[in-house]
């Protein structure tokens, strides 16, 4: 009897964990997964699964890398599965939490293939007009940053649209008050982008720029099996993000200008050391947007003297195993400490006139219906004043004399973008369209990404008969806040006059969507 039960025990196959060659291999798989290798780490986890598919370490590993394709409820079966045969792990039990909440803010999503079937576009219906723009900015950037760095990674690639800043914070490791706090509307984690709806914001942002931000941050994961510091990732993506597009001016953000001028002439520079884990811990906006100045003032200064090539030698280098500050300093040849020290030099020698003080606009969320009043954010008291008793005449149907008071808010602070575009809004109201591109300019000049500004300009230019340049500024405005419906209707007729056929029908739909 007892040799009998012997023999029925050794053929009881054991856990996977005691099995040396597979639990060997699991390890590597995992390892692979942290390195960004997913295809490779699914092979090794699918292989090991032929011949264990109940040990408990197994499910958890392919529960992770389903999680990694974007493949949540599988994700979810297999880390319940595993949590059921091993009950103590509390890190699975945080690791199911996160894909519970992924799956159940994704489960209305309706996913959209791009036609290279790189990437897998997923939204809800309300932010579906959002879909072809994207595969448009997604094929671009694929082409020139993988141009760049020296790769383009296989897909299929997820790219999640958000529809708030709730919801970013259910699908990731932050909180709801870190993305208020520092205006986080973007992360590139789990081998997919995911971005906040631009609707999601009382102004929009600059959402192109901001998923080609972090598909960089995908391709330089992919290039140094994920070894790269944080200061190296935000300062490559920022020099990277406006490569979608081929009218991208590659000029700094006069606001981030002036913060990093301000901060290398007072020694305010944040250390590389506090921007660890990620940026989205900072404590504010204006801080969270110092450190991306200067991240990408330094990559940039990289790049000024060592090219792209030097960018991509230290990426090979990272992925061989130096580290971040050796692989840089050997593509400049010299040491990190001199690196730093000329840069620090660079910035403080200020190759003209000092930057104008342009703030940074904090990002604003919105909460409930309608628009919040933006007139608090109105830095001259005096303008403020005009600028709410203009308003009150505006509500009274009374355009001619806001005009007056707006225009008076404008001789206080021309360079304020709401006081300008309060103006300019009264102006196009009372028929003097040509007064439009003077009083926005200023303005424009300092704040590029204030969408309303852009707006006014194209209604102004179709106004002049200017229908390229009218199609120009709507197009920046699409690329802030493509939910606005005066710009996707007004595109729609400039693109059929144009004879754009394909671009007015994705605006013809759009409109009818936005309205």
């Amino acid at each position: 009897m007892t040799s009998r039960l012997l023999l029925l025990v050794a053929l009881v196959p054991r856990p996977l964990a005691a099995q040396p060659a597979l639990a060997t291999e699991l390890v590597r798989a995992s390892r692979l997964l942290d390195a960004w290798d997913v295809e490779e780490a699914e092979r090794i986890v699918e292989q090991a699964a032929e011949g264990a598919p109940a040990d408990p370490d197994l499910l958890y590993l392919r529960s992770r890398v389903r999680f990694h394709r974007g493949r949540y409820a599988d994700a979810l079966a297999d880390v319940r599965s595993a949590i059921a045969r091993r009950r103590t792990r509390e890190d699975w039990k945080s690791f199911r939490d996160l894909v519970e909440s992924t799956v159940a803010v994704t489960r209305d999503f309706v996913q959209t293939a791009t036609a290279d079937r790189r990437f897998l576009i997923r939204t809800n219906a309300a932010d579906a007009v959002l879909v072809p723009l994207l595969e448009e900015t997604l094929a671009a950037a694929a082409s020139e940053v993988g141009s760049d760095l020296g790769l383009v990674p296989s897909g299929p690639i997820v790219v999640e649209v958000l529809p708030d800043a709730e919801a970013l914070a259910r699908v990731s490791t932050l909180t709801l008050a870190e993305i208020r706090a520092s205006g986080t509307i973007a992360l590139c984690k789990w081998n997919r982008l995911m971005i906040t709806s631009p609707r999601a914001l009382v102004r929009g942002y600059p959402w192109r720029d901001t998923v080609c931000h972090e598909y960089t941050h995908l391709v330089i994961s992919r290039a140094t099996a994920g070894t790269a510091p944080i200061w190296f990732h935000e300062g490559l993506a920022k020099l990277e993000e406006r490569r979608w597009s081929p009218q991208a001016s590659i000029g700094v953000d006069p606001a981030l200008a002036y913060l990093l001028d301000r901060a290398a002439q007072s020694g305010a520079l944040i250390p590389f050391e506090r921007m660890h884990p990620s940026l989205a811990k900072l404590p504010t906006q204006e801080q969270a947007a110092l450190a991306f100045a200067e991240v990408g003032s330094l990559l940039r200064f990289v790049q000024r003297r060592a090219g792209m090539e030097g960018i991509r030698a230290a990426l090979g280098r990272m992925r061989a195993g130096e580290d971040a500050q050796t692989a840089v300093a050997r593509a400049m040849r010299t040491s990190w400490y001199r690196v730093v020290e000329s840069w620090r030099a660079d910035i403080r020698a200020r190759r003209g006139p000092p930057p104008s003080a342009a703030r940074v606009l904090a990002l604003r969320f919105r909460e409930g219906g309608g628009d919040p009043d933006d007139t608090s954010d109105i830095e001259a008291e005096r303008a403020r004043r005009y600028v709410r008793l203009g308003d009150l005449l505006w509500e009274r149907s009374r355009p001619a004399a806001a005009a007056v008071e707006y225009e008076r808010a404008a001789r206080v602070t021309p360079e304020d973008p709401i006081v300008a575009n309060r103006a300019a809004r009264a102006l196009l109201e009372t028929g003097r369209p040509a007064q439009v591109p003077a009083l926005v300019a200023r303005s424009l000049a300092l704040y590029p990404d204030f969408p309303q500004s852009h707006v006014h300009l194209a209604v102004a230019h179709a106004a002049a008969g200017d229908r390229a340049a009218a199609i120009r500024s709507f197009e920046r405005a699409l690329g802030l806040n493509p939910f606005d419906p005066n710009v996707r209707c007004a595109l729609e007729q400039l693109y059929r006059d144009a004879g754009e056929a394909e671009l007015a029908e994705r605006e013809r739909q759009a409109c009818e969507a936005t309205r």
